[in-house]
């Protein structure tokens, strides 16, 4: 209930399930754990299924999901993060659709800490920025508990959405959303 469309042009969403053959997610929170971290937001879950999961799941063995991390958290260099844009929007060009999952963590969204701006950390507004130019159509989604800055990229992107920290079960009630289950 909580996942907000923030941008829809050309009727971007939903993506439609059939005759897609390959789907690229691409962004490092894709495949990233959150609900066990956070401060006053942490839960003590048994599982979560991140959104690279849940949009396999939703897929099932119909469409290949293939996985590009695109950025990183941790500690890179120039030449990683480089890398890793170059390998997702190679990738992008032969996927059937692509959809960017990516925006803060809890190094950002935390108690007792203040960010310096609302910009997107790790180099994303380029990675977002580089994959329009190669896949204008690609889906973009912000994880994050507070605002960033999206003006680097949002009057290019045809599909937008907030997706929030949603829980155990959010990589697959975002898959839902973005294939039009429900809305």
């Amino acid at each position: 209930d909580s996942i907000v469309l923030l941008k829809n042009e050309g009727k971007r969403l939903p993506l439609s399930g059939s005759g897609l053959r390959t789907v690229l997610v691409v962004g490092e929170n894709a495949d990233r754990l959150h609900a066990f971290s956070g401060g006053s937001s942490e839960v003590r879950a048994l599982f979560e299924l991140t959104p690279l999961l849940g949009i396999k799941m939703y897929l099932g063995g119909n469409c290949r999901v293939l996985y590009a991390k695109g950025y990183t958290s941790g500690e890179a260099d120039a030449q990683t993060r480089e890398r890793l844009r170059r390998e997702a929007c190679g990738m992008a060009k032969g996927a059937d659709a692509v959809i960017y999952v990516g925006g803060l963590n809890h190094e950002f969204d935390m108690e007792g800490r203040d960010r310096e701006d609302m910009k997107l950390p790790y180099g994303q507004d380029l990675l977002i920025g580089e994959l329009l130019d190669v896949r204008p159509d690609a889906v973009i989604v912000n994880m994050s508990g507070s605002p960033v800055e999206m003006g680097a990229w949002i009057h290019r992107a045809d599909a937008a959405v907030q997706y929030w920290y949603s829980g155990t079960m959010g990589g697959l009630a975002l898959a839902r959303v973005l294939f039009g289950e429900v809305n």
